[in-house]
């Protein structure tokens, strides 16, 4: 017997803008990031209030504020500017004294890669992550580097059998 698929559940968007002014980056802001930065599944984040100037999340276990400076550009930022560099440059040194990006984005950038469906994919998030390239450690560089080999290697294993 043929069982009906359920269609499926649309929920209520979670992302709130508070305020009349948008932040530049308020366009990175997403659920899966907040989700990823906080170890929680997308079920778990009741809230994201984005005000002018950081990032309010509400979820299970978790009521913070997080900096937009925190949240990594996603792929396809065409719309990149030396004055997008100098935001997040800032920011970072005024918390760390380091002029480099933070370590949730190798985390971010190597689960992209691996979530990648295609090599295109796979290389549009090669091509974002290069445009950081001054902004990376030599330890991220190295983990973002050994984690792109790796799933390329396994995308071209598949490939090619």
């Amino acid at each position: 017997m043929l069982t009906r698929e359920k269609p499926p559940v649309i929920t209520a968007a979670k992302i709130s803008h508070r305020g009349h002014i948008l932040h530049p980056f308020e366009r990175f802001v997403a659920e899966e990031i907040v989700a990823l930065m906080f170890g929680l599944s997308a079920g778990e984040i009741y809230r994201i209030d984005c005000w002018r100037y950081v990032v309010y999340v509400h979820g299970k276990g978790i009521s913070r504020f997080v900096s937009y400076a925190d949240f990594p550009p996603t792929k396809g930022c065409d719309r990149l500017e030396i004055r997008d560099f100098k935001r997040w440059e800032r920011s970072w040194y005024n918390r760390s004294k380091l002029r480099k990006a933070p370590s949730f984005w190798v985390k971010y950038y190597c689960d992209r890669m691996q979530k990648a469906k295609s090599i295109e994919q796979l290389e549009g998030w090669k091509e974002t992550i290069d445009r950081f390239e001054r902004q990376w450690t030599e330890k991220a560089r190295q983990e973002l580097q050994a984690c792109y080999q790796l799933v390329e290697s396994l995308a071209n294993g598949v490939i090619h059998s």
